[in-house]
């Protein structure tokens, strides 16, 4: 059985709570287009997503706020 090494350095920790945190925007944001349309705010999205995922829609909102590369633009 493989064995999971977790890493006690800050900064790895750190990367990869925001690289989660990058790909919850991300995703949150392209499910709610395709369900709610491609006018779809990102109020809005980020309550149906919330809802759906049963998090708190304030860290759904500021996951897609923070996502880097421009997905906003699309």
């Amino acid at each position: 059985m493989n064995e999971i090494t977790l890493s006690n350095d800050l900064n790895v920790i750190t990367a990869e709570i925001n690289s989660y945190k990058q790909e919850l925007g991300e995703s949150s944001f392209r499910i709610g287009k395709l369900q709610l349309g491609k006018d779809a705010t990102l109020k809005e999205i980020a309550n149906l997503v919330s809802r759906q995922m049963d998090l708190p829609y304030e860290i759904v909102l500021k996951a897609m706020l923070s996502v880097e590369g421009g997905v906003f633009n699309e």
